[in-house]
C-alpha cells in the first residue's frame, strides 16, 4: 500500500491537472509545453524559421556535394574502364616486351 502512494507521488501527486509531457525542437534544442498552442507558438518564431531554413540549406549544400563527388568519381572509372579497355588489345601487352 505504501509502494502505491509513493508511486502516485512520483506521477504528479496530488496534481493529476498538470501535464508532465514536454516537446523537443531537435533544431532549436528548446523544449516546450506539448500542447498545440505551444508548439505552434514555437514552429512560428523567428528562430525556429531561421533554424528551419539554415538546415534545408546545409542539406542541399551536403547533397550537392555528395552528387559532385559521385559524377567526380564516375569520371574516374570511366577514364580506367577506357584505359584498360584500350590496353588489353592485340598488341597491348606485346609492344612493352
Amino acid at each position: 500500500m505504501i509502494s502505491s502512494s509513493s508511486s502516485q507521488r512520483k506521477k504528479g501527486g496530488n496534481e493529476p491537472w498538470r501535464n508532465k509531457e514536454r516537446h523537443y525542437c531537435p533544431l532549436c534544442n528548446a523544449w516546450m509545453g506539448s500542447d498545440r498552442q505551444s508548439i505552434l507558438l514555437h514552429e512560428n518564431g523567428k528562430k525556429h524559421r531561421e533554424a528551419v531554413e539554415a538546415d534545408l540549406k546545409r542539406r542541399r549544400d551536403e547533397k550537392s556535394k555528395k552528387e559532385k563527388q559521385e559524377r567526380e568519381l564516375e569520371a574516374v572509372f570511366r577514364k580506367v574502364n577506357e584505359v584498360a579497355a584500350g590496353g588489353t588489345g592485340a598488341g597491348g601487352m606485346g609492344a612493352l616486351t
